[in-house]
């Protein structure tokens, strides 16, 4: 897999556990694999932050908005999605 094949895919990544991250901070319960401790670690691996507190869902939403905007700040081409494109408002 090529560097930005890589990127792009992390990106997916990001945009689902954010949207995860939304839904258990709203109360929901998707299925297993959404639990608080796994979007937590996934979290932690994609940003390499590793303070984030039990349920600091908005601190972890914004870790991610931050490496998003950061990857489409060093994007020279490529994907061009928005960290507001995926279509959700606000959170």
């Amino acid at each position: 897999m090529t560097d930005q094949a890589s990127t792009e895919v992390t990106r997916y990544q990001v945009l689902v556990v954010r949207q995860g991250l939304r839904a258990c901070k709203r109360g929901f319960r998707l299925n297993t694999a959404y639990t608080p401790k796994n979007l937590r670690a996934m979290t932690e691996k994609i940003t390499g932050h590793r303070n984030f507190r039990a349920r600091d869902y908005d601190g972890m939403i914004a870790a991610l908005d931050q490496w998003l905007a950061a990857q489409e700040g060093d994007s020279s081409g490529g994907c061009a999605h928005s960290a507001a494109a995926d279509g959700v408002q606000g959170g």
